[in-house]
């Protein structure tokens, strides 16, 4: 797992990770199924909420999206 914190083109949070899983997927044929992404992000606003607020809220949607992709282990 990792971690990217992004400042600027927050509007394009969608359009990058859809472009990071199709880049991913572009090499699944080199790697098998030994390759995969799943991807949770949230939006800090320090006024609204802690820090790990945010980080708790990005690790469950990406749980969720291995979920719903059928990967199963945490």
């Amino acid at each position: 797992e990792f971690c990217v914190t992004v400042y600027k083109n927050q509007d394009k949070i969608e359009s990058m990770n859809y472009r990071f899983s199709e880049l991913i997927n572009e090499h699944k044929g080199e790697y098998g199924d030994i390759l995969g992404v799943s991807v949770g992000y949230s939006k800090y606003e320090s006024t609204k909420m802690k820090i790990e607020e945010a980080i708790k809220n990005a690790d469950e949607m990406m749980y969720d999206n291995k979920k719903q992709k059928g990967v199963t282990q945490r």
